[in-house]
């Protein structure tokens, strides 16, 4: 959840974004450890809060923080007003701990000095990472194109066979049906498959992965009514028809496209940080002292004995 959002509903249940909250808070004893309060004129003023002004101005940036379903909830519940009844006791809480002397707090004071560098760091990666650096809909279906397994859905065939004891006859049935015989009538006089035969050996639905890949290649790359050459199994010798190929699912298709869209764009902007990095390193002079030796060890290895 964005900035702006408070710690505790009136029930006492936790709100998302604690942490944006606690960065908040962090930036509020940072304005007051500054030293620069802003002079507020009295028609901008909604309340004082112990000689604190919480001005219009205030008000309006936090609620614009909001996500548009924080502010829907709040209507529920009070409304602005209600934000406004939090705000002050979000103040409360903030001179308390400076009445107490936590902003004096050298854990405290180091919290907000690591807090300032992570958002001088998170602006700076905004800048540049830019936001015209997106991957469009055209470089996801280019990528698709080079690698179409990246979205490609296991096949899903329907199958029937016909099995016989040796490699013979399975050189027999593929002769007659390469003359154009009936698949299912020899099955059904030929097989020695008793579960299929009688079926004209239809064996139903078939997901690619569910038996072993050696086989699989065998009959998954045919056509429609393409018939495989006999298959060695434990249980004799196979020739393999694809009855049917059922169609990709298309709603899986996108959802895939849309991950994948989201790993490009990861990956877009890993190469541009590293590109980014490079060149504040070319630019830059770094010096190993010879402390680094206490860190730097080749893998494997252990920190030489003094």
């Amino acid at each position: 959840m964005r900035e702006g959002a408070l710690v505790r509903t009136p029930m006492g249940r936790t709100r998302p974004g604690v942490t944006a909250v606690w960065r908040g808070l962090c930036a509020a004893l940072l304005l007051a450890l500054a030293g620069c309060p802003q002079p507020v004129q009295d028609a901008q003023v909604l309340v004082v809060v112990n000689g604190k002004a919480i001005s219009l101005e205030d008000f309006n940036r936090r609620w614009a923080g909001l996500s548009p379903s924080m502010q829907a909830r709040y209507r529920t519940i009070g409304g602005e007003r209600k934000f406004l009844d939090e705000l002050i006791g979000e103040e409360l809480l903030l001179q308390e701990g400076r009445r107490q002397g936590l902003d004096q707090s050298a854990a405290i004071r180091e919290h907000m000095e690591r807090l300032k560098e992570q958002l001088v760091l998170d602006e700076l990666m905004k800048q540049a990472l830019h936001a015209t650096d997106v991957v469009s809909d055209a470089d996801v279906d280019a990528y698709v194109i080079a690698h179409p397994e990246s979205i490609r859905q296991p096949q899903v065939v329907h199958l029937a066979h016909i099995v016989v004891p040796t490699p013979e006859q399975a050189k027999d049935m593929k002769r007659r049906l390469d003359q154009g015989q009936d698949f299912g009538a020899i099955a059904r006089k030929f097989s020695i498959d008793v579960v299929s035969r009688g079926k004209g050996g239809e064996l139903g639905p078939y997901r690619e992965g569910e038996g072993p890949a050696a086989i699989e290649k065998e009959f998954l790359h045919l056509k429609v009514g393409g018939v495989s050459e006999p298959i060695q199994t434990d249980k004799g010798y196979r020739i393999i028809k694809i009855v049917s190929r059922e169609p990709e699912d298309q709603k899986k298709k996108a959802l895939a496209k849309a991950r994948l869209k989201q790993e490009l764009q990861v990956e877009k902007r890993r190469k541009r940080f590293e590109q980014f990095q490079a060149t504040l390193r070319a630019n830059a002079s770094v010096r190993m002292a010879d402390a680094s030796k206490l860190v730097i060890q080749d893998a494997g290895t252990s920190a030489p004995t003094p």
